[in-house]
């Protein structure tokens, strides 16, 4: 089964672990609206633990990683990545399953329109503190840069 998720004002983590389990379970997903994603709590503070993270020195080669992804997309699949067993047959056909889109590419419209949903148990509805931020916003902090698409037509 396709799952077509509008990722709108949902919580991050929720629905990354909502997402893992889908693929895991054999079911195809994907979540278009990657940058309005929403993460609880005060946006400098993440901006901090980020920045904190990307300035640590590691012991490994650099082409190797480890890399910190800045564009809505990769950094949701990231987190989608690390719930699920990724070293395991199971877990890398289940990441395969698994595509994120910043805002809506123009071969998936016609699905989007027909097909978006909201996932409650991740909705914003849930949210039980006033604090919250968008992921676009923090990764632009950190150092988004726009990304130019190769759209096919």
């Amino acid at each position: 089964m396709l799952y077509v998720i509008d990722g709108t004002d949902h919580i991050f983590g929720r629905l990354a672990s909502r997402v893992a389990k889908r693929a895991l379970e054999g079911h195809e997903v994907r979540v278009f609206n990657a940058e309005k994603l929403i993460m609880t709590g005060d946006l400098d503070r993440y901006r901090e633990k980020y920045e904190e993270k990307m300035r640590a020195k590691y012991a490994v080669n650099p082409k190797r990683g480890p890399f910190f992804y800045r564009t809505p997309d990769r950094f949701f699949r990231r987190a989608v990545k690390q719930m699920l067993p990724r070293r395991k047959p199971t877990g890398k056909r289940a990441l395969r399953r698994v595509k994120v889109f910043i805002g809506v590419p123009v071969e998936y419209e016609r699905l989007f329109k027909k097909r978006a949903q909201k996932v409650p148990e991740a909705y914003k509805d849930r949210l039980l503190t006033s604090k919250y931020f968008y992921v676009g916003d923090l990764l632009k902090l950190l150092g988004r840069k726009p990304r130019k698409y190769t759209m096919r037509r």
